[in-house]
């Protein structure tokens, strides 16, 4: 049965109505744009205030944030975005007045606030194998909204709105570039590099 789960804007819509002064909702906003794991928001991998550097683009201010990527042994990743983007302004003003860790509390805080953020909401998730042995699967389910639901549809949107390619998705969202694509794994060395190869499909 087809599952017509919900879209970023329904996301963004919930997060534009949380307080702005709000340190959770900022770190909620983060984790989307950013398209990340908890953890590199506010666990063991995250993100501090000096992983904040401002460039530019033919003309356009562009914010670099340089996160650590869990599961890559906090292997550095930059985010470009736009700087007058949805809630990246807010996000710059935060990394100035912060001392360290950006959003000091723990991961599971972050969880806690993006299941009373979410509720109600559900996503599909796809049937996958839990034991290569015995080839056992777990089918497919519907699973309530958390963390993990922002980054899901960071990744749809990038696709979808913004038309990024496999490697720019697998870059923006931390995947390996061997893994995602079949490609070397030389590849995440140099691709690392080149922010520049997406952005300009964010500033228009």
């Amino acid at each position: 049965m087809y599952f017509n789960e919900p879209d970023s804007q329904v996301l963004r819509s919930r997060l534009g109505e949380l307080d702005e002064n709000c340190i959770k909702g900022l770190s909620l906003k983060a984790q989307f744009l950013w398209g990340c794991r908890r953890s590199e928001v506010c666990g063991k991998w995250a993100i501090l205030n000096s992983d904040i550097r401002v460039d530019k683009f033919n003309d356009h201010e562009v914010v670099i944030f340089y996160l650590k990527t869990a599961k890559r042994g906090g292997k550095v990743r930059p985010i470009a975005l736009p700087k007058n983007d949805m809630w990246v302004p807010e996000l710059v003003d935060h990394f100035n007045d912060s001392n360290g860790k950006v959003f000091d509390f723990s991961d599971k805080t972050l969880y806690r606030a993006a299941v009373d953020t979410y509720k109600g909401l559900q996503y599909q998730i796809d049937r996958y194998m839990i034991d290569y042995e015995t080839r056992e699967y777990i089918d497919t389910h519907n699973r309530s909204a958390a963390t993990h639901f922002g980054r899901h549809l960071r990744a749809k949107e990038l696709t979808m709105r913004y038309h990024f390619t496999p490697i720019q998705l697998a870059f923006f969202m931390g995947w390996s570039i061997g893994r995602s694509i079949g490609g070397s794994s030389m590849m995440d060395k140099y691709i690392a590099l080149q922010w520049q190869d997406y952005i300009p499909k964010l500033l228009f």
